[in-house]
């Protein structure tokens, strides 16, 4: 803690009270009574860098992503060398887009973090996430040479040690040849990463690979149709015998791959013939065109303020109401469903929607449907990567904070020819998103059936 004459021994000892009466909240979960306490801390020391960084984190926490910055400001602004501050920096401002800001911060908390650690040691968990998190700026701004290698920081992570799979077999990096090799992959996040990633297994087949893939239950029988997939697998599943294996997430490092040299032939991945047949039959005569829509994504334990961020109210799809077409629901888990039911039982007249959610027990399912809708419009979650795979036409409601997957300032992706990106351009502003939004769709739906 840094002091200056004006301040005093009481001053210090009265801000270091509420600074760790703020710590003991927050361990607790009392996240608004643990910032009070930092409120206080820095408003008695100014200088206090590190209660600066709390605040930060808990603002960050609660969704204020300017008002965070702000305070990571302030901290380095005191302590340019201390590494929590330079680090937090560094995520925020990926976040806002400032991407050469963020990687010189990350430079600045990975040379404190270097300084720190005995001659010789490996890094810690803190210098580790900070290398894999300088790897989403890095794939956001487009250098996916350097940030493919960084984001194999993740394996190293004791935090993300879940994860991962470990076998005395090689870890395959692409340095060998697979020709007559069974190579064993496995998903390794969400059911988006895994839609994207899996384009991958062709290319390896046809490497003369033999290509065992472990995925989340919910999508083994749709990834079955993947070409060049030998074995769709679970984990309940006992593993045949195999020469190498390798996660998802590290092929597109194992393979190379740029923005030009993205693998984006779609579809594939495809849905059930016999499926598809069933929801035309169920879904009834077509009078007009059909629109599956996504308004949330899921609420995972981590993270909650990137969930609700990328979320579009449903009421706020009222805007959509006037365009003559047929809405389907493809909104599956919480806490879009509930939202849906309890505008309902408000006696809700918004859009004209039929939803399905019962019937939506896997992707299968889900791609089934889509093959019968003529586009579909989703917030970032793993819909769009399903509609994207199948390519079917999809349109993407994107948070400004984007993921690093859809990179900057572009309406299209390298990852999914049929994909449209409708981004806000101020964070958490969806206004100019869905009036453009609304005017494309009544656009698109007077050229309907003319385009695909």
């Amino acid at each position: 803690m840094s002091t200056n004459a004006s301040e005093t021994a009481p001053d210090r000892a009265k801000a270091l009270e509420h600074f760790n009466r703020g710590q003991a909240l927050w361990e607790q979960g009392q996240t608004d009574a643990a910032q009070a306490c930092f409120e206080r801390a820095v408003a008695i020391l100014p200088d206090f860098a590190e209660a600066h960084v709390n605040r930060g984190i808990l603002q960050y926490m609660s969704n204020q992503l300017a008002v965070a910055l702000a305070s990571f400001d302030a901290a380095v602004a005191i302590r340019p060398n201390l590494t929590e501050a330079q680090r937090n920096r560094a995520n925020i401002l990926a976040m806002l887009h400032r991407v050469d800001e963020s990687l010189h911060s990350y430079e600045l908390a990975l040379e404190g973090y270097a300084r720190q650690r005995p001659g010789g040691s490996e890094p810690g968990v803190d210098e580790i996430h900070t290398r894999y998190n300088r790897s989403f700026a890095l794939l956001l701004g487009g250098d996916f040479d350097n940030g493919w290698r960084e984001h194999e920081w993740r394996r190293s992570s004791p935090r993300l040690a879940y994860q991962h799979r470990q076998f005395p077999q090689p870890y395959w990096l692409g340095e060998e040849p697979l020709r007559d090799q069974t190579i064993f992959l496995y998903a390794e996040q969400g059911f988006g990463d895994t839609i994207q990633f899996c384009r991958y297994v062709p290319l390896l087949a046809r490497q003369g690979a033999e290509v065992l893939l472990e995925v989340e239950p919910t999508l083994q029988s749709l990834l079955r149709s993947l070409p060049g997939v030998s074995q769709v697998l679970t984990r309940a599943d006992v593993l045949p015998e195999f020469h190498c294996y390798c996660s998802l997430m590290s092929l597109p490092r194992a393979l190379r791959t740029s923005v030009a040299t993205v693998p984006a032939d779609v579809p594939y991945l495809n849905a059930d013939t016999a499926a598809v047949r069933t929801w035309r039959e169920f879904l009834g005569e077509r009078r007009r065109p059909r629109v599956g829509l996504v308004w949330s994504g899921g609420q995972g334990p981590a993270r909650r303020a990137v969930p609700t961020r990328r979320n579009v109210p449903l009421e706020r799809l009222d805007i959509l109401r006037t365009v003559d077409v047929d809405f389907i629901s493809l909104q599956k888990g919480e806490p879009g469903e509930s939202e849906h039911r309890a505008l309902l039982s408000q006696g809700w007249k918004g859009l004209r929607m039929r939803a399905f959610a019962d019937r939506l027990t896997t992707f299968a399912d889900t791609a089934a449907l889509m093959e019968n809708l003529d586009l579909v419009i989703s917030v970032d979650t793993s819909t769009a990567h399903l509609a994207g795979a199948l390519g079917r036409p999809v349109w993407l409601l994107n948070r400004f904070d984007s993921e690093w997957r859809w990179l900057l300032d572009r309406q299209d992706s390298p990852w999914y020819p049929t994909m449209r990106i409708y981004r806000q351009e101020r964070l958490g502003e969806w206004d100019g998103v869905l009036e453009r939004l609304a005017r494309d769709l009544e656009d698109w739906r007077r050229k309907w059936p003319v385009q695909t």
